[in-house]
């Protein structure tokens, strides 16, 4: 079962800027979509912020929500490894 991918605006932006890693994060979503929880990226379960998870792609980080009820996965924001979690 696959699941819906949405993106929000600010990060097609940082995808736009950093075109470098545009790839890897097609490569990547493509896995997530078959699978949210998958290995095969670096991807991690937020503790403080339920249904959350990373996708991390050197220094940059993805956060992204995943809805099992509604099948989608809500990527929300994106930036460097210093400025993403706050």
């Amino acid at each position: 079962m696959q699941y819906k991918i949405v993106i929000e605006k600010d990060v097609v932006k940082f995808l736009k800027k950093h075109n470098e890693i545009l790839w890897k994060f097609k490569h990547c979503v493509s896995h997530i979509s078959q699978d949210p929880l998958t290995d095969f990226c670096d991807t991690k379960k937020l503790k403080w912020l339920e249904d959350t998870y990373r996708l991390r792609i050197g220094k940059r980080r993805f956060l992204y929500k995943v809805q099992d009820d509604k099948l989608i996965i809500y990527f929300f924001d994106a930036g460097s490894r210093w400025g993403v979690y706050k």
